[in-house]
């Protein structure tokens, strides 16, 4: 039987005291925007499903802004889509107090998509507020940034990422064993959205049971490729990568790299040569036309290096 509802959206926090924020200074500064009123240029940046927009969605609502325009940039993200339908909202008027355009995912959007929205925002801030998210704020111009009001919702601590699982489960009357739960956990982890869906799909008679073996998570596809790396495998690894690494994966998997580079020799040389190889794809990341075909250079450069 299928649920009427997504936990995702029935546990969203709807007020302030509903939000778990991960520090005073945060929820302090979001308090004095709700009780003046007002916001900045916002520019709030984090890893995925750690609460971003759920905080957007709850400070617009404290500040009663029916005027909005939201775009996912993962979709909409060319230069003539920000030229178009964002400069041409941003300059209609408003009978409001102002009005807001959130862009999510903004990383997504061309150099010369940001470049064009940086006019906007000088130009429209007397009546329109910008909301911009990102899980990489290094793709993002330091011009864009400057401009607005610098949010880090950084990754719950484990002990919190489990406690509102656990709080939900409660409510939902699932039975759950530990072993079960830090399972999923160890899969989901700092992704509260996707630890949600994956838990409400695996709940089997008011149990919440084991997740199948096609349940797999960025730890373990990078458990895989550093058996690949150590048999050699070259080719497996580099085909592993492109076809299972998602783009939000990318900046993760060049750290996982550097973390782990008694991979590419024990000596200091090799892995100084390794940590230049890792550096230089990770610097290319955010100018090649295909980050993945970037990635997959940087991985063949990683085994020659180490031959």
């Amino acid at each position: 039987m299928l649920e009427k509802y997504l936990w995702t959206e029935r546990y969203r926090p709807k007020k302030l005291e509903d939000y778990v924020f991960k520090n005073n200074q945060l929820k302090n500064v979001v308090t004095k925007w709700i009780r003046e009123q007002e916001i900045p240029h916002i520019f709030l940046y984090g890893p995925a499903g750690t609460g971003k927009t759920s905080l957007i969605n709850l400070l617009l609502n404290e500040l009663n802004v029916d005027d909005k325009l939201e775009i996912d940039c993962s979709s909409d993200n060319s230069v003539d889509h920000i030229r178009d339908k964002v400069q041409n909202y941003a300059n209609n008027m408003t009978f409001s107090k102002f009005k807001v355009i959130v862009l999510e995912e903004f990383d997504r959007v061309s150099i010369a998509g940001q470049k064009a929205l940086k006019r906007t925002i000088e130009q429209c801030s007397d009546k329109t507020r910008f909301i911009l998210t990102t899980n990489h704020e290094n793709l993002v111009e330091a011009p864009i940034k400057s401009r607005c009001y610098q949010l880090h919702i950084d990754k719950p601590d484990t002990n919190q990422y489990m406690t509102k699982v656990v709080e939900i489960l409660i409510q939902e009357k699932v039975e759950v064993s530990a072993e079960v739960l830090e399972r999923y956990v160890s899969i989901c982890y700092p992704d509260m959205r996707v630890l949600l869906n994956k838990v409400q799909q695996n709940v089997v008679n008011g149990v919440l049971v084991m997740p199948s073996g096609d349940d797999s998570s960025t730890a373990d596809l990078f458990s895989t490729v550093i058996e690949l790396f150590k048999k050699r495998e070259v080719y497996k690894a580099r085909q592993y990568v492109c076809k299972n690494l998602s783009f939000n994966d990318y900046i993760p998997f060049y750290q996982f790299l550097y973390r782990n580079l008694d991979m590419f020799g024990s000596d200091e040389d090799s892995q100084s040569q390794a940590l230049l190889t890792i550096a230089e794809g990770l610097r290319d990341h955010t100018n090649v036309a295909d980050p993945e075909i970037n990635m997959a250079a940087t991985i063949i450069k990683l085994f020659k290096k180490g031959e």
